[in-house]
């Protein structure tokens, strides 16, 4: 079964991509979603092995909102765009791994997030969860010169968080966030809450986390619903609430430095890592995290881990 829903290697790259990237050239393509990774296999025939795509033709100037998923994460055959090769095709040094390199497109979506909160230097920003995006948001906000706390249910989580610089953390297993965000910004709250849990009972905690007259960016809630607000916080309080999906090709460049240049050791987010013959297990996890895990990673084989 774990055979059948996911190939290793695909054998569809065009003579025109290896002209341009080199018959043994490794690439990453991604703009606002689709990624994957071009590689000669030991046979001589090029090979994509697909991680996931999202799919929207510009309309005039490139539109970096509403993306949806167009599928491809576990297909045999995926229809990439012409404008989505130009545009987002960049080629991974020999000296940086795929597992590190994988984090071109979630990197991306991190900074579009932080872009759209326009964070000035010294305004304090609560990040509600310390997964791997958690803890990129906080990484990158942190890098914006903010003054940023972190918050999850699991010390394992933040004690991972921790090693990224993070320090400032609150244990809501234990604490009130509200209380404690409160207290550090002399009763006033942050000026910037991200909630980067999916799931909607945590927004309002969020809208209650910062001042009046603060943002509240929505990150992690892809499934549509119902959630219950107080609207006066955005009436009355003046509170502005945000959301942020998909990545951008405008910050595609930005993205690709960060990462291939391991300004951040984005690797070191890797908690498990599965082989093919296992693929639905790590699924599984990573549909069920549990407190230790963090990325997971299915290898089909060394040939194409680059590590």
């Amino acid at each position: 079964e774990a055979m059948r829903v996911y190939r290793q290697a695909v054998p569809i790259i065009r003579d025109g991509m290896s002209r341009q990237y080199g018959e043994r050239g490794r690439s990453w393509r991604h703009p606002s979603g689709w990624q994957g990774i071009v590689r000669t296999s030991d046979d001589g025939r090029s090979a994509l092995v697909v991680l996931h795509c999202f799919a929207k033709p510009p309309a005039g100037p490139i539109d970096r909102t509403g993306f949806e998923a167009a599928g491809g994460g576990f297909a045999e055959y995926v229809r990439v765009m012409d404008w989505i090769v130009n545009a987002g095709t960049v080629r991974i040094p020999h000296n940086v791994s795929f597992e590190q390199a994988c984090f071109v497109e979630p990197v991306n979506t991190c900074m579009k997030g932080i872009e759209c909160l326009r964070l000035q230097a010294g305004e304090s920003v609560l990040v509600i969860g310390q997964g791997p995006i958690g803890i990129m948001l906080a990484t990158l906000a942190q890098r914006a010169g903010a003054d940023v706390t972190t918050s999850d249910l699991y010390r394992e989580r933040l004690t991972i968080s921790a090693t990224f610089g993070l320090r400032n953390s609150v244990d809501a297993s234990r604490d009130d966030v509200v209380q404690r965000v409160r207290e550090q910004t002399d009763g006033r709250g942050a000026d910037v809450a991200i909630l980067a849990v999916n799931g909607n009972n945590l927004i309002r905690t969020a809208m209650d986390s910062v001042r009046p007259g603060g943002r509240v960016l929505l990150f992690a809630q892809t499934a549509r619903g119902e959630a219950t607000i107080d609207p006066a916080a955005i009436c009355v309080d003046e509170k502005t609430l945000l959301g942020s999906y998909s990545a951008s090709v405008e910050l595609q460049d930005q993205s690709v430095r960060l990462v291939m240049d391991r300004e951040i050791e984005l690797d070191r987010l890797i908690s498990h890592r599965f082989p093919l013959s296992r693929c639905l297990e790590g699924l599984n996890l990573a549909a069920h995290p549990k407190p230790d895990s963090m990325k997971i990673v299915i290898q089909p084989g060394s040939s194409w881990e680059g590590i």
